[in-house]
């Protein structure tokens, strides 16, 4: 420890050392509190980085493609700019395709689970997409009786993003299986 230091004369400061530790104690790194969103300030989840490489090698593949160059410049510029933002009266889903719920119409939520089965490269690339061996839909029915679905899994922290509408449509959030023709909600 060195008492004179380059901002002030005379005051103790840490010239750090090649391995060397500072004289105080050291905290340990707790994981951030979950995000609340500040009024009028969307909160923002960005696609997680399996994401983002598995729609690039998707961009990649397509570019070899001479004819399908036009796509694979769309897949480029919709993943570099793919996010979910919660605001407090709506979620906005931007990926290849945008959507927009009204928090405030929705009368049913629910998460739904597909299991990836494929094999070889490009079940490598769905489970790379996906973060795992399950795709994680948000689903929901709104006041016209109008369903949807998002995928949530390819963003970063999404059981933050469902306990986030959970709480803003203060509705229950239900466990929605496979149907025939899309989710299959219980009752």
């Amino acid at each position: 420890m060195q008492t004179s230091g380059p901002n002030s004369p005379g005051t103790p400061y840490y010239n750090p050392q090649p391995g060397g530790q500072p004289p105080w104690p050291q905290q340990q790194q707790q994981p951030p509190p979950p995000q609340m969103a500040a009024p009028g300030q969307p909160l923002v989840f960005r696609m997680h980085s399996g994401a983002r490489t598995a729609l690039n090698v998707v961009g990649g593949l397509l570019v070899l493609l001479v004819v399908t160059i036009p796509f694979a410049v769309l897949v480029f510029v919709r993943t570099a700019g793919a996010r979910i933002e919660i605001t407090a009266d709506e979620l906005i889903f931007r990926n290849l395709m945008s959507k927009r719920w009204k928090l405030a119409s929705l009368r049913r939520i629910g998460v739904l689970a597909v299991p990836v089965l494929a094999r070889g490269i490009g079940g490598a690339l769905a489970r790379k997409k996906v973060g795992g061996d399950k795709a994680i839909h948000l689903c929901s029915i709104d006041d016209r009786g109008r369903k949807s679905s998002v995928l949530i899994s390819m963003f970063e922290r999404y059981p933050e993003i469902i306990q986030q509408v959970a709480n803003l449509t203060r509705l229950q959030v239900e466990e929605v299986t496979s149907g025939a023709f899309g989710p299959k909600w219980p009752g």
